[in-house]
């Protein structure tokens, strides 16, 4: 056995599974499956991150592409003060306080304690009692318009429930083949309540362009003394037009 094969088989027998970085399974590394899809993450200009949460994700994506600006987008204002705090430093990303779906309103939505979890579908019935905050909502499609965004290398959605609304809300740039990539978490009917199912948002995106790829960040979840695949972050790439 060579020293080689002799190194791999002994970190596989602690556990490590050892790749060359082009080689990687898909569903391992985000940078890779995108550049193996033939998206140059050097030459994109722009991200949008809806749900950006305290911007981990961002900071993520600023690095990841290092020539784009990442717009992220955090509907509560709470958490929003935060985000902004978080990416100060960071002069490619823009924070912005709103939430997207397929119309222009402002809603309550209720204050929940893991921050994460705040999700629109808790708008319409908020905790008797609990604390709110007013939440506003705009299209996408508008925002890039206002923004001067002409084209998103990669839009990423983490809306809790109201994934399917944030990409309807965003038809016109991806009818009109301006949305090169989506990353959006979803469900395979585990937990339904708080993510969108799959096949929801794979049925939307397809005839517009949009093909699945790859899973990320798979979760598993233990139900009944065994394990079920619980969510996962899915990717979407846009089919090459045709050359003529």
């Amino acid at each position: 056995m060579s020293p080689r094969a002799a190194l791999r088989d002994w970190l596989r027998s602690k556990g490590v599974v050892w790749f060359r970085k082009p080689h990687l399974p898909w569903g391992v590394d985000l940078a890779s499956d995108l550049q193996r899809c033939g998206i140059n993450l050097g030459s994109c200009r722009c991200v949008v991150d809806v749900g950006a949460h305290v911007g981990l994700e961002s900071l993520r994506f600023a690095a990841m592409f290092p020539h784009a600006e990442v717009f992220a987008f955090e509907m509560m204002p709470s958490t929003f003060e935060t985000l902004r705090h978080n990416v100060a430093a960071q002069p490619r990303i823009r924070p912005q306080c709103c939430g997207m779906s397929t119309e222009r309103r402002s809603v309550d939505v209720g204050v929940e304690s893991n921050s994460q979890q705040h999700s629109l579908h808790h708008s319409v019935a908020p905790t008797p009692g609990g604390a709110t905050e007013t939440v506003e909502l705009r299209r996408l499609d508008e925002v890039a318009r206002d923004l001067a965004i002409e084209t998103i290398d990669l839009l990423k959605v983490d809306a809790e429930g109201h994934d399917l609304q944030v990409l309807q809300g965003a038809s016109g740039l991806i009818d009109a083949s301006r949305v090169r990539a989506v990353v959006a978490e979803v469900d395979f009917g585990g937990s339904a309540v708080a993510h969108t199912h799959f096949m929801q948002i794979a049925d939307w995106l397809a005839p517009r362009g949009l093909r699945f790829v790859a899973l990320h960040e798979v979760e598993v979840a233990p139900r009944g003394g065994a394990c079920f695949f619980d969510y996962a972050n899915a990717l979407f790439v846009r089919e090459p037009r045709p050359s003529s």
